[in-house]
Order: C-alpha cells, then structure tokens, then sequence
C-alpha cells in the first residue's frame, strides 16, 4: 500500500511538470505582466506612446417626469504606454471634472476648485498586465487613492478585449470595473480598414459587483444564478470598438443605464445615464514610466472602500448648528427638527476630541442657548453615538467615566459600540477603558467584543495586534487563571465566555476555552458557554479537545451535544468520518438523535452556506436510527428553501436539547436566516437555558407534592428557589447583542422591597416629566460600480426625534378608603417627526450630481385634563385641548437635484396637480367644537403615458390637523350618583364653557326599587326626551312597559314582554313586543317557541305593523336517532310562502353484519317554484351488495335532473366474482361503466366496458371503451413463471387499441423474459408490433460463467437489434466478450481478457479490444514486479498507428522511491518522466524532471536537519529559459542564532540577479544582546546593526546603511548612580547620517538631587559645534511658595538668545 502511494504521487508529480509552457515567463520584480501570452490579436508596438482623448458624461434624471438633468463630466488625455508586449502604463493628464449648474445659463460648470481630482488623476502612472486584449492585473504606485485607480479602471474597460479571434462571435467570462460577468462579444462589420466589435453584458449576474454600507452583516455565498446582486436597478451595459487592420484600437463608445426599479415603468424612473468615450489620437516614440520594483498587484474589479466619514454633508459649524436647533425646538418638535438633527451628526463626525469637549462645555453652561438649555444638551448627547468617529467614541468614554451619563441611557451608548462597522484600533484601545471600570465591564464586554470581531473581519492578521491582545486577555482575567469557577465569580465568567465566543478570530482563546470545559468542577451551563465560545474562530483552531469532548460518553449529553455542534463548525471529510463511527457506537440516545437529525437535515438542507458539507455527506450512510420523540429526546430541526433562479432563500433552524439529568429541554434556539442575492444574513438567533425547572415540577405538581394525589409525603415547607438558573441571550446579525443570566428569584428581589405607599405618596405631589431623544434610524448605503469607474451611490438616511413634555398629580391614597375619593390633574404634549432622504448620485469625489428624494413625517399634539371624585359620589372631569390648532400628522415628500453644493427643488409632473380637502363639517362643529381636515395634494400623471408611477411622479403631502371652531376653554364634565334601598339615582351635565354655541347636555336617571317604576330625561340644546315606565320581573313573566315623550309633544308607547310555560320538559315562551306611534299603526310582535330538550323545537312567530300584510314564520326541528331534518316557512302575504326541507334517515339494522339504509331531501321552494330538489336512497348490505340512487335539479340550472344509479353484487365463495355498473345521466352527458372481476385459484381477470355520449357536442358520437386482462402465476418451488396479457379496445378509436403479451420465469442457472406490445386497429399487424426477449444461462460457481442473449424487434422502423455475450472468471483469470448487431451486417465487437500468472509476486496481463465498422482499437498492459521494482506498460493500437507508455518504480534503501515513464505518443516526439525522493523525515529530497523536444524542466527540492540544532530547505527549478535556485537555512549555537534566505532567479546567465537576506542574533540576555541583518538585491546593498548592554550604565548601538557612503549611526547610553541623601542620573543620545546640515546629532541631559539642591543640565547640538543649544537649571532645597532660590540659564545659536539666565531668591 505504502509503495502505491508512493508511486502514485510521484507519477503525478512528474506529469504535472511535463509538457512545453505556452506563457513566456517574466521578472516580476520590475514586470506588471507575470507572464505574457503568445497572441498576436492587437500589435502594440513597444517603446510606443498612443495618445487618446478621454470624455466621460453622466446624467441623472427622473425620466417621464422631468426634462431637468444633473450632470457630471470628465475630460482628459490618456497616454498608454507600450514598456514591452505585456507590460503597459497608463497616464492621464490635462484631468477636467465639470458639473451642471442650476443657477445660471451656463449648462456646465468647473468642480475642482482645488486641483484635488486633477492633482490624484495625474499624479501617477498605473502599470497594468496587458494579455493582447485582456487587462490582467494592475500595478499601482504607492500612494494611488483607491477612488482615482477606480476611474483609471473605468478607462481600462474603454480598451480591453478578450476574444480569442477577432473575427468570431464569442462569450466568455470577462472581468472589469464592473465585476466578473459573462460577457457576449459580436463582430459587428469587418472590412478592410477597420473592425466593429460590440460587446454587451447583463450587469445583475455580474459577481464581485456592488458594494454595502449598512447595519446588515452578511455572509457571501456563490451559486449559478442570472441574479448576483440585489436588483434594485435595472442596468444595460453595450460597448462598441473600432479596431484598425494594424490591430490597433481607434475608439470606443460605452453606454451605460441604471434605472431605479421600484416604482419605474419601462424606461421610466430615477435614471442614471453613463456614456463613455476613449478615441484615438497620435502615437509617438519613446515612453515616460521606468520599470521600478512592483510592490502592488491589484485585480481589475471596482474597489470598495469603507470606513467612517461621510461626505454628504459640508463642514458646518456645530455652535450655529446648536443655535439653531434651539429655536426651532422651543416650543415642541417641528417638522425640520430631524434634519438639523442629522446635519448636526454630520458635523460632529468631522469634528476631533478637543472641539467636541469645547461645544460641550459651552452647550452645559447655557452659553449657546439658555431658555432651553437642557433640551440641546440633550440633542448634543444624542449625536455622540451615532457618529462612529475615534473622536467621538473618546468623548463617549470620557463623558461615561465622569458619571455624566447613567442609567438606562448610559447602557444605551455602550450598546451602541456593537453599531460600529468600520472600528480602528484607536477607537478600541480608547473602549478598552470601560472593561478596566467595574461599573462598565459587565455591560461593555458584548459591544466590544463586537468591535473587535468586525475589525478582525477586515484585517487577516488582528490577533497580532497589541490592542487586541489586550481586550481579550481584559475578559480572560475576567474568568481567572485556570477558569475555576464559583458563585461569586459565575455570572462575570458567563459574560465573558460570551464575549470571547462574540469577539473569535484569536486562535489561542482555545487554552483558555478548553480549561473551563475540561474542568469537571465547573457549573455545567460554565462549561457549554466555553465550548459556545468556539463558534467564530478560524478553522485554523485546535478542536481536538472538543472532539473528545464529544467522543466521551462518560459525559453529560447536554456538554457532548455542544462539543459536537463547536466541531461541525469545520466540517472535514475526516472530521465526519469519525463522527459516522461515534455515531455508530453511540450508548447515549439524546446525544445520537440529535446528531442524527443534524446530520440528516444536512443531507437534505438547500442553504447555500451548507452546500459543501451537503456534498461530502452524500457520500455518507448513517447506519442507525434513532428515536426523535419530540417531547423526549434532543432533535435539530431545519427547514430551508433556496430558489436558484431568483438566488433568494430562506432557513428556519431550531435546536432542542435534553441533558441526561432533566425529564424537561435544558435549552433551545431559534435562528433565521435569509438567502438574498449572494449574501447570507442572519437575521436573528433567540436562545436560552433552564436548569432546575424539573426541581420545582417534582416539589409542586409530583405525586407527592401539594398538588399531587398521594399524601404519603408532604413538601418541604420552604422549597429551595436556587436550584432553578437560567440565562437568555440574543443575536442579531450574528453578534450577541443581549445576554442575561438569573438563579433562583433574583430578579423578583426589586418587587419584595417595593414601597406601594412611598408610591402613592410620591405620586400624590405634582411631578415634571421631560424626555427627548434622537436618533438615526436608517443609514445605508449600496455602491454600484459603472463603466467610468464612478460610483453610483443610493443611500437612505432616516433620523427621528421624540419629545414629550407632561406634569401633573395622580392621588389614589384614598381610592380604597369609604367614601372613596381620587384626583388626576396635569397635561401631556408629546410631539415627534421622521425625516428619510433618499440619494440616488454619482460621486467624483469633490463634486457629486444625482436626484434626493426627502420625506417628512411629523405630530405635534397636546391635551390639558383634571379628572376629581369627591366622597365617592361626584365626578368631575375637565378636558381641554389648549392648540387653536393641533398637527396630528403631516407627510411630505420633496424632490431635488443635486449639483455639487447646490440643490435644485424639482417638481416632476406639473401639469396637473390635484388637492383634495376633507372635513368633518359643520354640524359636527357645531356639536363638539371641534373640526378634524385632512388635505392631500398630490401630482396626477394618469394622463402622462411615459411618466414613473406614484410616488415619482412629483411632490405629495398630506395633512391632517384638529382645529379650534369655538371660543370655550374646554370641556366639563358632571356626574353624581345616589344609591340607597328605595331608589338609584344618577345625573349627568357635559358643558363647554365660554363658548359662543350651547352645549349644555343633563341626563337624569331615577329607578324607585319598591314600585318597580323607572324614569329617564335627557335635555339638550336640540332635543329633549322623558321616559317614564314599570317593570315586571316574575317567574311567569318578563317585560317593561313605558311611555316616551320627546320635545313634549310626540308621545311613543312600548310593551315589552315575555310568557313562559313549563310542563315536564317542554317549555313554552310567548313573546309579545308592542310599540304604538303617533299617526302610524301600532306594531306588534307576537307568537310561540316550543322546545323539548334537544330532540326538537317548534317557532311560530307574527310580525304586524311594518307592511301592509302581516309577516309570519313557521318552522320545526327534529333530532332523533334515525331522522334528523329541518322544515322553515316564510309568509309576507297570503300564498307567498317560502320553504326550506332538509332531512336524512340512517337506520343500521344488522346485527353480526351491517345492513344500512341511507334516505337523503333537501327542497327549496318559493311561491311559484321549487328551486332546488335532492332525492335518493341507498342500500348496503356488508360483503354481498350496494345498491343507491340520486336524483338533483335545480331551476333554470339543469334543464334535465342529474341522476345517478349504482349496483354491485358479490358473489362465490373461494372463486369469488364482482359484477356491477355505475350510470349517470345528465343534459350533458350519458355514461355507464359496467363490468366484473373475478379470481381463482392462481388468476385473476377483469373484463370492464365504458359507455358515453356527450349529447350536446355533435361532434363527439357514441363510444364505447373496453379493457380487458388475465393475471397467471405458475410458479413451482424451483422455478419463478409470471404471464400478463392486456387488451384495451376503442371503438371509435380502433388506432388507440393495444396489446400486450409478457412472459417471465427464472430458477437457479436459468433466467428467461419475453414481451410483445401490438397497437393499432389490427393486432395481427406485425408493422405495428414491437418485441422484446432475453435469455441469460448463469452458474456462479467457484469459476463463474455467464451467456446472455437479447434480441429486440421494431416493427414500425424495420430494425433488428440483438446482442450475445459470454463471461467467465476464476482466481487467476477473466475473459469477457459482446457482440452487438444492428441493421444488415452491421456489429459492434468487444473485449477484454486479464491474467494474473505470477506466484509469489505480480505478473499481470491485461488486453481489450474493440471493433465496429471501419475502426479497430486495441491495448496491451501488464504490470509485472521484481522483487521491490515494478514495471508497468501499455500499448494502444488505432488501425496501423500505435502508441507506448512503458513506467518503472524502484524501491531503494534507506526509503528511497523512483518513478520512471517513457511515453511515445503516435506524430509526437517522445516524452521521458523521472521522480524521485527518499522520504527521510530528516533529510528529505524530491526531484523531478520532464524531457519533452530536446528540451528539460526539472525541479529538485529538500531539507536537511541536524541534531546541532540547524536546519537547510533548498529548491532548484530548471526549464529551457530559466534556472531558479532558492536556499533557507538557520540553526542555533549556544546563545547565537543565524539564518539567511538566498534566491537565484537566473542562475546560469546572470548570477547578480539575487536576493540574499542573513541574520544573526547574539542573545545572551534580555538585557545584553547583538543582531546583524543584511539585505542585497541588484541594485542596493542594506545593513543594519545593533548592540545593547546593561549594567551598571545602559549602551546602545546601532547604524543602518543602505549604500557603501550611506549609514546612520546611533549611540545612546543612560547612567543612574545613587548616593545616600539622592542619585544622579546622565543620558546621552549622538546620531551621525549621511544628509547634508544633520551630519551629526547630539543630546545629552543629566541631573543631580540630593536634600541640598537639585540641578539639572541638558545640551542639543546639530551641524557643529555652532549649532547647539543648552541650559542649567539650579534650585537650592528646601523650597516653598515663598521661599525659592533658583537659577536657569542657557545658550543658543540664535541671535538675540545667544545667552539668557535668570535668578530668583
């Protein structure tokens, strides 16, 4: 096996370096081109300049809508530079941004004030890999701007061409500026002179396209679809190129559209409009760009930049800013208070630390605004967590540390830390101050692990940073070295496991990790969070303690079930191979079926993040099953859903997890995910865990407990609340961003000290409430790449501000007390608005043009009530609304064009603009007081054929408002009520006072108990009424009788009563409603309702009064055992019934066996018709028969009854047979199916006839259908025989009829199996008949031989087909052989024949063969072994032309392997292959070498290790244009270690074409070490040096030279000398460079204290001696305010300060 292996990988090895290289190979150092493609498509010469105007023009519109166009344009010259065929530059110069201007007459303006987009467009050149048409890879300078090399990709777009042949259509898979896409290339016009190519693309199923800014996080996913991207825009992409005969390119023209979809219509909508020219100008001599060293390699796509900052706003002022908020929220929230509120984020995110501490200091003492100080204070606050700057977030960190911030609010800016996409390590080196905080750390772990984890996100190598280090090793002090985890200290480690599992990416986490689940001393949910933690670090992590976690059935299956989920994280082949066996063995059945699940709905799941481990599953068997009893073991569950086509999709996972010590789930999860267009969000994951819940079922709901049935044992007095803990957390977008833990009771304990009566009290005193808050709701963006390398932005901006201003008293001390008494005084006035913007704008960095669509929402109301109940009698309640006008919702939409700065109000679809006003009117004004309008104002584009739908079809708003119509101050409200034994009265007044119009409404209700009498008047300014009545409340009677009076003239009488009737179980209710009115007939109600139980029920009922006849209804229900029916009449005159009958009789009156009889009617009549008439019966007896009929018509429906007939009979005993039909006659259609079945001992046969008619459709005659067939098994106990015959008949159709005959018996060395299908009208027909027949003779003995023969017949073509064969084979031997036939001669010979003749070793022989009609193929093998050589060769014969591989493996001592192939391919020069490698773990070597046409390629590679602690890797590449040798080597002796990496590129032609780096590291100590490190490459030479000693003075050396006359040298050294009574301390720092006026740099300071005086010196000198500055300090102790004796003086080169000194006594 070992020697296959060995074989194999060599052979391939050897193989993959054979073969002549296609690519000319390049210096990559100075080459852009790495490799350079042997095309001639475009002839570029090199050494040539080609000079091209450059004009890029876009326009952004709302097309239907508007003629106005904000427009943006670009100008230059472009010179591409020809270095050599692959490698070209581009420069651009005379670079001219232009804008459109609305203010004036000039359509176009200039934008770049600043030279800044000219002076980064010009500033370098962009080498970039030219593959004779395709744009490879681009090389741009250090120091290129990511927004300037995208425009030179735009241009880039302009010239490439990646098509094979420039004369045939092609597609192919192009990538540019606008991604990767399949591009579709057509050859336009192609003449003598010139060729016309267009190319065109479908940009959504472009990848590596758009780009996204937005609180979304998302995973990428590829998959096959036509959509890659969101489809927002609807895009066109259409290029046109002109190429000269010389291959030369002359123009290009690219027109590009993106269309907003959402509300366009056809071309119609907000559009965006790119058009692209590159022409050709001149070409000249010479180019400008050396060939320097490359230090970047970027690709072609557009590049997406992040991070903070936003341009969309200009710096502005914060104070004015602040001002002007001020007066603008003075009295509530206006509509344009959302606006200055995101202008004032905008601005502070511009600001640094020390401008916001001032604002800040300036906005706490009034000085920006004093009347409403506390209300800006608060909008300035607001604004810190939402800008994302460093600057800010230090603010925020300060302002939390001074306390200046608390509570509920202060949690809510940590929190907002998580919402920080782009953090730096600034911004986390400043947060790391809030976990140092034991007030903060708690809180700040989770949004800072978050910080960290989307900074890992965009830089690979975060682990490595100090910052990072130093947060996380924060959270592992949290959790203790060791992880041994107690009470105390339990809930800060579970915060900070979650943390460590939010933050990932740190690999070394697993130490920590894996001592708190290994410990078995820890808290079991201590030891799932540390395995939970592994859930976002690198699959470069070592799992392995997980995975025995996992494999240890000794532990709990909740802590397995963890280990086995961190696992699958990073599923491998091996990692589920030994799953698969762990799963096999598996004892415990919790832990088994929920990896059965998991496993089994990865098998089946459609998320595209899931597809490679769906892939290496299929591969898979999961050879038991187990148990997933849902309410009883551990299950995951999933649900998923991908559309490929539209590449959206959904997923629904669930995981449900028992332990081994609960009957209960000890946790569970909930996650969504969402599949949109390439990226994965997760939107959500809600989970928790419970511990203790099955404690508390036993104690309270066991057998034995309180509530249980057996009193044998009593519950502990006390139960033991600590047993129950638990934790919830919550994720969204995959970061934790919540996340609490509880044991026992705890957070009940606040509600066991609540105060109720410090409650009341508080309450009953007047309070204000004052609460503001703003925030920015929406800030996305999506960047779409164009064809000029300019980004096309939409971004969506929504901010929102709330305000509620509300004081008062609530007092309810007395509420409980007789008579009972409360006061609610005070007012509420909340206000609020939204402001969205929408941008749709294409960016050139200083000026920008694009469309702003801004829609506002906006409230603004208030209320004044006192409501007062006074010994719990009297009511009285004030309500007043104190706005003369009250905005309770305002929305409004605007549209502008952006040109730079400037914005343009656009008005759309003018023409005909609609305004539609409602209101509730005057007579509810006149009612209330009060009027509610609501106006909408919108554009009407329904006659504009090309116009975008609503709303782009022009402003709109919509206004709804609460006015004032009166003078009153309010509205008052009295209530009083009296209650005793005799009598219940209640009044009511409601008034508005100070009103021009009367309100005043009095109701008065008065009840005398004693005599049953009642009496009720309402008055008011429009209508007054009385009513004065009895009431009657007897076992025999119910009812009230009264009389109504309204405006004292109109007098209404009404009787309202009803009798009842009991005997035995029938009652009896008589109702009788009676209502007399003036000049109108008396109405009466009257009649009887009979009920008896549930068995039936009898209404008659009479209606007078109403119509001119009287209306009666009658109708009866019966509900016994054997009839259940219903019977309603309707009467409005005489001979005007209206009748309904439903019924159904079942009667079953078998004893042994059923025999049941079915009675079915329904009947709807009317006065004239019956409308709807169902009859029928039905007759079952059980095992002889069924008999039944239907009868149905409906009126003017049917004009025959549609009726329905079956019967079917059984009879015989053991030969049974059933006969029966079926028949449904209708209007329009006549059918009857009849027929029978019938079995015998081994048949059974069926013979069923069809009948129908469709009288209606002429057309279609009489049919009738027949089918008939015989079933016969004659089976033996040695042989298997089965016939089928079938007959189908149509006669009307005779060509549809077929037959068929089939005919099957098998034994032990015999299988046979014939068919025949005829069709047709004729069944003798042997034109229509087509056959089948196989014949196999098999004994599987111990030497196995087979023969087979299969023949077909098809009659219809005329074609015979038959094919025979033989098979034998033994140990040693196996021959097989086919023929196949076809047509008139014509067959198809195969065959194959192996042999094994060895004895001890392998001797193989192998032939095939295969023959048809004018071509014979043919192959010879054996693989013969020499002891521990083996030979292996092949012969393949085509015809005459033949063709060998003759392959040898040795096995030599010491483990060393060669792989040898001579291969002699028919019209191609032989190919020799050799490999080799000794497979020494400590001194390895591999070589391998092709020898193809004269020519070799080779590579030798190996390492060396010696005991002495050094080690050698070395590799040498050889092909016909290059030899390549590459040496490492390093070791260590004693203290000194040595190393050195040396790279020959061209080591036969030109040896100065290296790379040489060594080293050297004396370390004896920390404190006393020495390194050298030299660096040689072609043109320079770098060394640098240092060596460093302590003791008792620390010296320091150090030089770097870069050139023999080019070196900087460093001196430092530093002494301390302590004395009795101080120290002293002399330092000195001298540096010598080669630069002109800094030859040499000195500095020395020094420094005397004792308990006489302190005296310091310090001297700086530079270029010399004259150049120096010094001074001298001298204070004599000891010194005070009052008494110091102190002298300084000094010298410097400087005139007027040559010396200075001064004195002080």
């Amino acid at each position: 096996m070992y020697s296959t292996t060995a074989f194999t990988l060599l052979a391939l090895l050897a193989s993959a370096l054979a073969g002549p290289i296609t690519y000319q190979s390049r210096d990559e150092t100075t080459s852009c081109a790495r490799r350079c493609r042997d095309m001639n498509k475009f002839n570029y010469l090199p050494g040539t300049t080609y000079e091209f105007d450059y004009n890029v023009q876009t326009h952004t519109s709302m097309e239907g809508a508007s003629g106005d166009q904000a427009t943006l344009g670009i100008r230059a010259t472009a010179d591409i530079e020809v270095l050599s065929k692959c490698d070209m530059a581009l420069r651009l110069r005379d670079v001219k941004v232009y804008q459109s201007d609305p203010s004036t007459s000039t359509p176009m303006k200039y934008a770049d004030g600043s030279g800044e987009f000219r002076r980064n467009l010009e500033r370098f050149p962009l080498r970039f890999s030219f593959q004779d048409g395709i744009v490879e890879e681009l090389c741009p300078a250090e120091g290129e701007t990511t927004w300037a090399l995208n425009i030179k990709r735009g241009l880039l777009t302009a010239v490439q061409n990646s098509m094979d042949n420039l004369e045939k259509n092609q597609i192919v898979q192009e990538s540019d500026v606008t991604g990767e896409c399949n591009t579709n290339y057509t050859v336009a016009s192609h003449g003598w002179y010139s060729t016309t190519i267009k190319k065109t693309k479908d940009l959504l199923g472009c990848t590596d396209r758009n780009g996204y800014h937005s609180s979304v996080h998302g995973m990428q996913y590829r998959v096959p679809s036509e959509i890659q991207s969101l489809p927002l825009m609807k895009s066109t992409h259409e290029c046109e190129q002109e190429l000269d005969k010389n291959g030369l390119l002359k123009s290009a023209l690219i027109r590009e559209t993106h269309t907003f979809r959402p509300f366009s219509r056809a071309t119609s909508g907000a559009t965006t409009k790119i058009l692209q020219r590159l022409n050709y100008k001149t070409q000249r001599s010479g180019v400008t760009t050396r060939q320097d060293y490359i230090r970047n390699r970027v690709g072609v796509v557009f590049e997406h930049a992040y991070g903070p900052g936003n341009k969309d706003q200009p710096m502005r002022d914060a104070e004015s800013k602040l001002r002007e908020i001020c007066q603008n929220t003075r009295e509530d929230i206006r509509p344009d208070t959302p606006r200055l509120f995101s202008e004032l984020v905008y601005i502070i995110k511009n600001l640094d630390v020390d401008t916001l501490r001032s604002v800040y200091q300036q906005v706490k003492s009034g000085a920006i605004c004093t009347d409403n100080s506390e209300r800006v204070k608060k909008f300035f606050l607001d604004t810190i967590p939402m800008a994302s700057t460093r600057a800010s977030v230090t603010f925020l960190k300060e302002i939390l540390l001074k306390r200046e911030v608390t509570g509920a609010q202060a949690t809510m800016w940590i929190t907002s830390l998580s919402l920080i996409h782009y953090p730096t390590l600034e911004m986390l080196q400043e947060v790391k101050a809030l976990l140092d905080t034991p007030q903060y750390s708690k809180v700040a772990m989770l949004p800072i692990s978050t910080m960290v984890n989307n900074y890992c996100n965009h830089h690979e190598a975060c682990s490595e940073e100090s910052t990072i280090t130093r947060i996380i090793s924060t959270m592992e002090k949290t959790i203790g070295y060791g992880c041994y985890i107690r009470g105390s200290n339990l809930e800060t480690s579970l915060v900070a496991l979650r943390a460590l599992g939010n933050a990932g990416h740190v690999d070394r986490l697993t130490t920590t990790l894996s001592s708190c689940f290994n410990k078995q001393a820890n808290p079991m949910e201590v030891r799932v969070a540390a395995i939970q933690a592994y859930r976002r670090l690198q699959c470069t992590a070592d799992r392995s303690e997980v995975m025995t976690i996992y494999q240890d059935s000794d532990e709990d299956s909740e802590l397995r079930i963890a280990a086995y989920l961190a696992v699958m994280q990073c599923p491998s082949e091996d990692i589920l191979s030994t799953i698969q066996g762990t799963l096999e063995s598996e004892k415990a059945n919790q832990v088994g079926a929920f990896v059965w699940s998991h496993l089994t709905n990865l098998m089946e799941t459609s998320s595209p993040q899931k597809q490679t481990i769906r892939r290496i599953l299929e591969d898979k068997t999961l050879g038991r099953n187990f148990d997933l009893s849902t309410l009883k073991y551990s299950r995951n569950y999933e649900g998923s859903l991908f559309l490929e086509k539209f590449n959206t999709g959904a997923m629904l996972e669930s995981n449900v997890i028992f332990s081994d010590k609960s009957f209960v789930p000890r946790s569970a999860m909930l996650n969504m995910t969402v599949d949109l267009f390439g990226n994965s969000l997760n939107l959500f994951e809600l989970g928790g865990r419970m511990e203790g819940v099955e404690y508390l079922i036993e104690n309270y709901l066991g057998p034995y407990s309180y509530f249980g049935g057996k009193a044998a044992k009593k519950p502990k007095s006390n139960v033991n609340l600590d047993h129950l803990r638990g934790d919830l957390y919550m994720r969204i977008f995959g970061n934790e961003m919540y996340y609490d833990h509880f044991k026992g009771v705890d957070p009940l304990a606040s509600i066991k000290n609540f105060n109720f009566l410090d409650f009341l009290i508080k309450m009953s005193k007047k309070q204000d409430y004052s609460f503001t808050q703003s925030m920015m709701i929406l800030d996305s963006s999506m960047i779409i790449p164009t064809s000029s390398g300019l980004p096309l932005n939409l971004t969506v901006n929504g901010t929102a501000t709330i305000d509620l201003q509300a004081s008062g008293q609530v007092d309810l001390r007395k509420m409980t007390t007789s008579p009972s008494s409360l006061l609610i005084d005070g007012h509420i006035k909340p206000s609020g608005a939204i402001k969205i913007v929408g941008t749709m704008s294409m960016d050139a960095f200083v000026t920008k043009t694009g469309l702003r669509v801004v829609n506002t929402w906006h409230s603004s109301t208030a209320l004044k009530a006192r409501v007062e109940l006074s010994r719990g009698k009297i009511l009285s309640a004030d309500i007043d609304f104190p706005q003369q006008k009250m905005e309770i919702l305002d929305v409004n939409t605007e549209f502008f064009s952006i040109h730079g700065d400037q914005e343009k109000k656009q008005d759309l679809v003018s023409g005909n603009r609609k305004k539609l006003e409602l209101c509730t009117g005057a007579r509810l004004a006149t009612i209330t007081g009060l009027e509610l309008c609501n106006e909408f104002q919108w554009p009407n584009a329904s006659m504009v054929d090309n116009a975008p739908y609503f709303p782009f079809t022009g402003p709109f708003s919509q206004s709804l408002v609460l006015y004032k119509r009166d003078t009153h101050t309010g509205y008052k409200l009295m209530a009083k009520q009296s209650v005793n034994q005799y009598s219940s009265v209640a009044q009511i007044a409601v008034n508005t006072p100070g009103s021009r119009t009367d309100r005043s409404l009095a109701f008065d209700f008065l009840l005398n108990k004693k005599d049953k009498d009642l009496e009720i008047n309402l008055a008011s300014p429009w209508k007054k009424a009385a009513f004065k009545g009895s009431m009657a409340y007897e076992s025999n009677k119910i009812g009230t009788r009264g009389n109504l009076i309204v405006d004292e003239s109109s007098e209404y009488g009404i009787i309202s009563e009803v009798g009842i009737k009991k005997v035995k179980t029938f009652v009896t209710y008589i109702p009788r409603l009676e209502i007399r009115r003036p000049g109108a007939k008396v109405i009466l109600l009257s009649g009887t309702v009979e009920a008896e139980a549930l068995k039936r029920a009898s209404v008659e009922l009479t209606l007078a009064g109403v119509t001119p006849n009287a209306i009666s209804f009658r109708s009866a229900l019966l509900n016994s055992k054997i009839e259940k029916s219903v019977m309603g009449t309707f009467n409005l005159a005489p001979k005007q019934d209206y009748v309904l009958e439903a019924g159904l009789v079942y009667q079953n009156s078998g004893r042994k066996k059923s025999i049941i009889k079915v009675i079915p009617t329904l009947t709807v009549k009317t006065p004239k018709v019956e409308v709807v008439s169902l009859s029928g019966s039905g007759d079952y007896k059980e095992g002889k028969s069924l008999k039944g009929s239907l009868s149905l018509d409906v009126h003017k429906v049917l004009t025959k009854p549609i009726t329905l007939k079956c019967n079917i009979k059984k009879t015989g005993g053991t030969k049974s047979k059933y006969t029966g039909s079926v028949t449904v006659s209708s209007h329009f259609l006549v059918t009857k199916v009849s027929g029978n079945v019938q079995t015998k001992m081994n048949t059974v046969s069926s013979f069923i006839t069809l009948d129908y008619n469709l009288p209606k459709i002429r057309s279609i005659k009489k049919d009738k259908i027949t089918f008939s067939s015989k079933y016969t098994d004659r089976s033996t106990k040695s042989l298997w025989n089965y016939q089928l015959n079938t007959n189908f008949e149509d006669k009307r159709f005779p060509q549809v009829n077929f037959f068929t005959d089939m005919d099957f018996s098998h034994n032990k060395k015999h299988t046979e199996a014939g068919a025949t299908f005829r069709y047709g009208p004729k069944s003798k027909d042997s034109s229509r008949q087509i056959t089948g027949y196989a014949l196999v003779n098999h004994d599987m003995g111990s030497k196995a031989k087979v023969d087979y023969t299969m023949k077909t017949t098809l009659g219809p073509l005329d074609v015979k087909l038959s094919l025979k064969g033989k098979h034998a084979q033994d140990s040693r031997n196996l021959n097989s052989s086919m023929t196949f036939a076809y047509g008139k001669g014509n067959t198809i010979d195969a065959a194959l024949n192996l042999r094994n003749s060895g004895k001890r070793t392998l001797y193989l022989l192998g032939e095939a063969s295969l023959s048809y009609p004018g071509k014979e193929l043919r192959l010879n093998t054996d693989l013969i072994q020499s002891k521990k050589d083996y030979t292996h060769s092949m012969t393949f014969y085509m015809d005459k032309e033949k063709s060998t591989m003759v392959t040898t493996y040795k096995r030599q001592k010491d483990a060393a392997h060669q792989v040898k192939s001579n291969i002699n391919l028919h019209n191609i020069q032989p190919i020799q292959l050799t490999a080799s490698t000794n497979l020494d773990n400590k001194d390895l070597k591999v070589s391998a070498q092709a020898d193809y046409a004269g020519e070799v390629y080779g590579i030798n590679t190996g390492y060396k290790y010696s005991k002495t602690s050094s080690a050698k890797w070395s590799m040498d590449m050889t092909y016909p244009t290059r030899h390549v040798i590459l040496q490492v080597e390093g070791g260590k002796r004693g203290v000194t270690y040595e190393g050195s990496a040396d790279v020959k590129w061209d080591a036969d032609k030109d040896i100065s074409r290296r790379f040489l780096l060594t080293g050297k590291l004396n370390l004896k100590s920390l404190g006393n070490f020495a390194s050298t490190v030299a660096m040689k490459y072609p043109t320079r030479d770098v060394e640098f040096n240092i060596k460093h000693a302590s003791g008792e003075q620390y010296t320091t050396r150090a030089d770097f030279s870069w050139d023999t006359d080019k070196k900087v040298k460093v001196d430092t050294s530093f002494k301390r000398v302590p004395r009795r009574n101080g120290q002293s301390l002399d330092g000195s720092v001298r540096v010598k460079t080669p630069f002109e006026g800094f030859e040499e740099l000195m500095a020395q300071a020094s420094s005397d204290n004792d308990d006489k005086k302190y005296g310091s010196y310090m001297q700086f000198s530079w270029g010399g001696k004259k150049n120096q500055i010094s001074s001298a300090v001298s204070m004599k102790k000891p010194f005070s305010v009052r008494n110091i004796d102190l002298t300084i003086t000094g010298t410097s080169p400087f005139k007027g300060y040559r010396r200075f000194s001064t004195e002080r006594e």
